[in-house]
């Protein structure tokens, strides 16, 4: 490939068609490589204040957060 005329692609073709989500099972996030940070966070956040029953609180110390970090998260999830 590096004599190659021509820019040849190495790679699975169908990787960039894939969602790059991250999921949550079992309490457990799973993140696949190309997920975007923002989606990760998002997910982790989302799965800790799941965690705790909604307790923004006990999330965001978990989280090592300030409340009101937690809540501005939150507030960009609802408007998105």
């Amino acid at each position: 490939y590096i004599l190659a005329d021509k820019l040849v692609e190495i790679g699975n073709p169908n990787l960039a068609s894939q969602p790059m989500r991250p999921t949550t099972v079992d309490g457990v996030v799973s993140v696949r490589v190309g997920t975007t940070l923002a989606d990760t966070q998002r997910e982790i956040i989302l799965a800790t204040l799941s965690r705790f029953d909604g307790d923004k609180r006990q999330a965001a110390k978990a989280l090592g957060i300030s409340l009101k970090t937690l809540y501005n998260r939150l507030d960009v999830y609802r408007a998105g």
